[in-house]
């Protein structure tokens, strides 16, 4: 299955290979007193750009976020 046409494809790879390795994330420029850690990563599950990496809203239900931070 074709995502994109060539042109578009390549304009992506340029991209990414512009962001800095070390923290590709969306939050990586955010510090935990703006959002938790643990925020910060289940938020990210929601934001993966690429949508076959990222979590379905099932897995998002069962993931351990929802439980009490407390526990």
């Amino acid at each position: 299955m074709e995502i994109a046409n060539l042109d578009t494809a390549q304009v992506l790879i340029y991209l990414m290979q512009q962001i800095p390795s070390e923290e590709p994330t969306p939050f990586s420029r955010i510090s935990t007193g703006e959002v938790s850690q643990r925020d910060n990563l289940f938020i990210s599950k929601m934001m993966t750009f690429d949508w076959r990496e990222r979590a379905t809203a099932k897995e998002l239900l069962d993931d351990e976020w929802w439980e009490d931070e407390a526990e």
